[in-house]
């Protein structure tokens, strides 16, 4: 499976006389000779169209027309496709993996027809904006519907979620939100029961991947779906609430969690977040369990009620499971350089005296980076901060730390500076950073640390200069959660559209950062490739940030792509 889904849009090309036509008339023909009773065939019709139209030049209202009438058969296929991988052992045999990877990629690409025409509505001139709302909002809703599939998919094959989806889901609801649109009704997808505003999706979204779905019999999926449109009025969002629920932060990349022990503290930190508060449906869920089987709704067994209603508490044990770290040591480290150095086991070296001028902000100015940042710090402040402070773990979570220092403890700390955290069992480091930062005269110093990345190395990049490469940078590898590796890096404006060279262990290798998924004011965090050296449209500045987004367009693109997938339209 992809570790990371692209949902860039693609570059689209000019409509010529051999492109899928979508207009209503030719939209009717195809849907009619749809071979639905051929799943294999029809997956393929479907695959290339969408394919094919994403990256076409079509209308907005054809656009929203072809992928809203698209959804029906889609619809029906899906569910036959999961129910091939779904509840199989792992590691699945490689037809039924890419059965899987077929699911999800038309599921992709719903999500980047969709995001087409958001981004279409979003570049109208002000003439032509009359009426667009409900158009995005439709929108909208659908990217939640198929993010909810594709993170739903990833669960069910004992996957991590993909990089960035979850980020995108919150960001959607936030945006939304303050559009004033959350609310609003919207006529329902076609094919099966779906939620009618963007609050519900958004709620059924989240309560869905709480449930472990190897736990749920196939079969009932179907109807706890249904019954989900009855449930969602009793679950809401209560950032004020401390009893009941689950914690999510809206401005991160994770799933919703159990409520942190002191969430009053954990509220007052970085970030934005609310609380899914499911009390009045477990308590629905309760009254329903305490009657005999005629009570229960139709088609859901009683140990599958019992199990929603476990899961969905999200209070039940969350204060013991937390607390089991309770009392733990850790060793810290601050600092992008200090890592480097501690890990390196090189002496430290003075910064160059020359800036590495890398933005410029308004023509005629130019934007450099201080001497500190572009290497390391000064030998004296290296030497003073190599030996790792011990820190107490109060808080421990799937997604980071709680932990307190001594009072009188001098150890250089600020919000969003990057951290090595290493348990007295582990051999490696792992990399966070400071979200939250709590200091009271003569009490212990208090600080959240977000989980960023397992097995850090140290690495060292040169930027080009001018057309030379400039002095190294010491920086980090870290292996992320979804298996990727990132480059984590001190914060220097521009350095994304740079050209860089990557240097490890005597080696040396040209890299292309794609996005920037984590940083502060002191450091970048960024995905990259490793492209063939002789590809110059992707080895220099600019040119790559738009190069790795670009995949070949029109029909025999769409053939091309669907040839991965040979295997499966004829094994179907």
């Amino acid at each position: 499976m992809k570790p990371r889904l692209r949902f860039s849009l693609p570059v689209l090309r000019p409509v010529t006389e051999h492109s899928f036509a979508i207009h209503h008339a030719a939209l009717d023909g195809w849907l009619e000779q749809l071979p639905l009773g051929s799943l294999g065939e029809a997956c393929r019709q479907i695959f290339l169209a969408l394919y094919e139209v994403n990256r076409t030049q079509h209308a907005l209202e054809q656009r929203l027309e072809f992928l809203e009438r698209i959804a029906r058969p889609l619809s029906q296929v899906l569910p036959v496709l999961r129910g091939r991988f779904i509840g199989q052992p792992v590691p699945l045999p490689e037809k039924t993996r890419q059965i899987a990877n077929l699911a999800i990629d038309l599921q992709v690409e719903m999500v980047i027809g969709y995001r087409l025409v958001l981004e279409g509505l979003r570049r109208l001139p002000w003439f032509r904006r009359w009426g667009s709302g409900q158009r995005k909002i439709i929108a909208a809703h659908r990217v939640l519907h198929y993010l909810g599939g594709i993170l739903s998919d990833y669960q069910g094959l004992r996957l991590p979620y993909p990089r960035g989806v979850w980020r995108t889901v919150h960001r959607i609801f936030r945006h939304e939100g303050h559009a004033g649109r959350i609310r609003r009704q919207l006529a329902r997808m076609a094919g099966g029961d779906t939620t009618a505003t963007v609050l519900d999706e958004y709620k059924r979204l989240l309560l869905q991947t709480l449930v472990p779905q190897a736990r749920i019999q196939a079969g009932q999926w179907q109807h706890i779906e249904a019954c989900l449109q009855e449930w969602l009025p009793l679950v809401d969002f209560d950032p004020t609430s401390v009893e009941y629920g689950f914690w999510v932060r809206i401005d991160s990349d994770q799933p919703p969690t159990e409520l942190p022990v002191d969430l009053l503290s954990a509220m007052g930190g970085k970030g934005k977040h609310t609380v899914l508060n499911t009390r009045r449906l477990v308590q629905h869920l309760e009254r329903m369990l305490a009657g005999d089987d005629a009570a229960l709704p139709a088609g859901i067994q009683r140990s599958t009620l019992t199990l929603l209603c476990n899961v969905w508490s999200g209070a039940r044990g969350r204060h013991g499971e937390r607390r089991k770290g309770h009392g733990q040591s850790v060793r810290l480290l601050a600092g992008i350089a200090v890592l480097h150095q501690s890990l390196a086991g090189a002496a430290p070296r003075p910064a160059p005296a020359a800036a590495l001028e890398l933005d410029h902000p308004a023509p005629g100015q130019r934007r450099s980076v201080p001497p500190s940042l572009q290497l390391h710090a000064s030998p004296a402040v290296v030497e003073a901060l190599l030996t790792p402070i011990d820190a107490q773990v109060i808080d421990r979570s799937a997604t980071g730390l709680g932990l307190e220092l001594p009072p009188a403890s001098a150890y250089p700390l600020v919000e969003g500076e990057i951290v090595g955290l290493r348990s007295a069992d582990a051999h490696g480091w792992e990399i966070g950073y400071v979200c939250w930062l709590r200091a009271e005269e003569g009490k212990p110093i208090r600080l959240g640390v977000q989980h960023l990345a397992i097995e850090a190395l140290p690495v060292e990049i040169a930027v080009a200069v001018h057309g030379q490469p400039s002095v190294s940078l010491g920086c980090l590898l870290g292996t992320l959660a979804t298996g990727e590796t990132a480059l984590f890096v001190p914060h220097l404006p521009g350095i994304e559209r740079k050209t860089l060279r990557l240097g490890y262990d005597g080696h040396d290798t040209a890299i292309v950062l794609h996005e920037r998924f984590e940083g502060s004011a002191a450091f970048g965090a960024f995905l990259f490739d490793t492209p063939h050296e002789h590809d110059t449209a992707v080895t220099s500045g600019a040119q790559a940030q738009d190069a790795w987004r670009v995949r070949a367009d029109a029909s025999s693109a769409a053939e091309e792509e669907a040839t991965r997938y040979h295997t499966v339209w004829s094994g179907l």
